[in-house]
């Protein structure tokens, strides 16, 4: 789909913005994606335009936000969770004019089995969203993609740097179905600058590489579980780790089943508060169109809240065991993780196991125990 027209204001010049599509039947789950080409140049691209898009089916309409792609593109993406025909009204603006466009794709059917959802009935299951069946995870932590095909693998692969082929082969031959995209490993280069306005600005070739590589893993069928903040947590500045999460959300939420806030938050070094949680978390779920379950990967006091509508800031409990320090301390992080949040349990995903070899047989009693 091809559109063109401008918007103009009556004291303003047009604002020109030619908008395309990635096509007109989509998947159910797959990724619809508009692509808005503007000629302006501006400070912070990624902050002096907005863009807003309503997807709407039937009675259900899903507001989604865009973000800047490269010089002189946007991009809005969108995953539609039914089948049938979709409509949609976007605008893009730069505080000063705004530019209106709509169309249109239609969903079909697909293999997709949709997002992570918590189980209604049982807090402690997940399932699948597009058919409602049981979800058993078992996944793997995520090394960093450095380029097209490319990924630094550490640990038990020695260093080595290979295809991304081949890793999400060997992923599907073992039976993972959940990746843990660790943005910590992506090293300073996911860190965002600041602008002279102390606005964020981010890097456009990581932002490819992750899209690239994040597409990879849907095309697989493997679910994505993704570490949003680097760094340590802005207690004194949370404003600026919701606007990560307002970029990661329009970027990249179309791909992601879980959101996980940070890597180990809450550890020395990563000290949090509870204003931060009510910042992030809530704004979290005002804005993610698909309400993906918020965790953290270790159980921090202060993430035991609720926000104003009463939601939980966490829906599950994700821990690092950390195994080989004696019997007290395994079990004292297991108990901790299994303990009820807040009065309300929650389902757990183990995201995090290291010991040494003659600890394995007590991290397989555990696993047994239904963690």
């Amino acid at each position: 789909m091809l559109c063109l027209f401008t918007a103009q204001s009556p004291a303003h010049a047009a604002l020109t913005v030619t908008v395309s599509d990635n096509g007109k039947n989509i998947g159910r789950y797959d990724i619809y994606e508009i692509t808005m080409e503007h000629p302006d140049t501006y400070g912070n691209p990624w902050q002096d335009v907005t863009i807003s898009v309503a997807f709407t089916s039937g009675a259900r309409t899903f507001a989604v936000g865009g973000f800047y792609y490269d010089a002189g593109t946007w991009k809005a993406r969108f995953a539609p969770m039914e089948t049938g025909n979709w409509t949609w009204q976007l605008t893009f603006s730069n505080g000063v004019d705004s530019y209106k466009a709509a169309g249109g794709f239609t969903c079909v059917a697909s293999n997709n089995l949709g997002f992570i959802r918590i189980h209604p009935t049982n807090p402690y299951r997940l399932i699948t969203d597009a058919e409602n069946k049981p979800f058993h995870p078992i996944g793997i932590g995520g090394p960093a993609m450095t380029g097209t095909d490319s990924l630094f693998m550490d640990g038990l692969w020695g260093g080595k740097r290979i295809s991304l082929q081949r890793y999400l082969n060997t992923l599907a031959s073992g039976g993972i179905n959940l990746f843990r995209f660790n943005s910590t490993k992506w090293g300073r280069a996911w860190i965002p600058r600041l602008d002279g306005k102390g606005r964020r600005v981010y890097d456009v070739a990581v932002g490819k590489v992750a899209d690239w590589s994040m597409q990879q893993f849907h095309d697989k069928g493997i679910q994505m579980m993704m570490v949003v903040l680097p760094g340590k947590p802005n207690t004194k500045s949370p404003a600026l780790d919701v606007d990560y999460f307002s970029y990661a959300i329009n970027r990249w939420g179309a791909y992601v089943s879980i959101w996980e806030l940070m890597n180990e938050v809450g550890f020395p070094g990563r000290p949090t508060t509870p204003e931060w949680y009510a910042a992030l978390c809530p704004f979290i779920r005002d804005h993610d169109p698909y309400s993906h379950p918020i965790t953290v990967s270790y159980p921090d006091p202060n993430s035991i809240g609720r926000d104003s509508k009463g939601r939980d800031y966490l829906d599950i409990t994700s821990p690092h065991l950390y195994l080989g320090y004696g019997p007290g301390v395994d079990q004292a992080v297991i108990s901790t993780a299994l303990r009820p949040r807040g009065g309300r349990r929650h389902p757990g995903v183990q995201d995090h196991l290291s010991g040494q070899a003659h600890h394995l047989r007590r991290v397989r009693q555990h696993q047994q125990r239904g963690l």
